[in-house]
């Protein structure tokens, strides 16, 4: 238990280092550049099937600033169950208009009340293939790493690791240049990190404001995400059924 204690540890200093240098990096590269965007996202989702996530209601705040090279993505969520936070630090070295090709490491941190805390730090590639006006895809592909602190009184803290591959796709057809309409699977979201036989189907329809129906720079968002258990095998099963509304404003520099 003491050398597990030791290298639980030892692997936090080490992925801590490696996200603070890579987080700096693309904060660096970003301040090079004045035409960035900063987005502020809200957003409210409901559980309509529970499994075994306790959670019925999940409350989300997000920030993020984009420009041609990075973004860099910050954001909370609570429900009745956990809250968690998430630091999430992108760079695209090929950025041109049809192709889009970046490397991404994100941390996310889940506070499970009573009980302990959960860790994620994920290493990954991406893909955006666009058409303008048309369609965009998106694809993924990294590794994560995973770790569950459980403490226990008067008794060493419980420490529990895990390694897992991550995936994902996305296709988003453009109706016209303000309604977006997209599905998906993937293997991880924003503040959920299972392992990789666990996916999630997504299906999305979003609003982006020019002016007209509502302020500029609006974005009004629906989702509905089918998530499952144990896919790749016999016994898979769908376990949740999560209705997510998101409003986000962007604001350019």
């Amino acid at each position: 238990m003491l050398s597990m204690k030791r290298l639980s540890a030892r692997t936090c200093i080490l992925n801590t280092i490696i996200l603070i240098f890579f987080f700096c990096s693309v904060q660096n590269i970003c301040s090079e550049n004045e035409n960035g965007t900063h987005k502020v996202a809200s957003a409210v989702s409901y559980n309509i099937q529970k499994g075994i996530e306790p959670n019925v209601f999940y409350f989300d705040l997000l920030y993020s600033y984009t420009h041609r090279y990075c973004q860099i993505t910050a954001g909370l969520q609570t429900t009745s169950a956990n809250t968690d936070g998430l630091l999430q630090a992108e760079f695209f070295p090929l950025n041109i208009t049809r192709h889009r090709i970046g490397t991404g490491l994100t941390y996310h941190i889940s506070a499970l009340h009573d009980i302990g805390t959960e860790h994620d730090l994920l290493a990954s590639g991406s893909y955006h293939y666009t058409v303008p006006d048309r369609f965009i895809l998106f694809l993924q592909s990294g590794y994560m790493h995973t770790w569950l602190r459980i403490p226990i009184p008067n008794y060493p803290t419980i420490v529990i690791e895990n390694a897992s591959m991550t995936a994902a796709f996305h296709l988003t057809g453009i109706i016209k240049k303000e309604w977006h309409i997209g599905f998906g699977m993937s293997s991880y979201e924003l503040f959920r990190y299972p392992l990789f036989l666990n996916p999630s189907f997504n299906a999305t329809l979003d609003y982006h404001s020019n002016g007209i129906l509502l302020p500029q720079g609006l974005h009004v968002g629906l989702s509905c995400a089918l998530r499952y258990s144990d896919l790749f095998t016999l016994s898979g099963y769908p376990e949740n059924v999560v209705i997510r509304s998101v409003v986000e404003i962007t604001v350019k520099k």
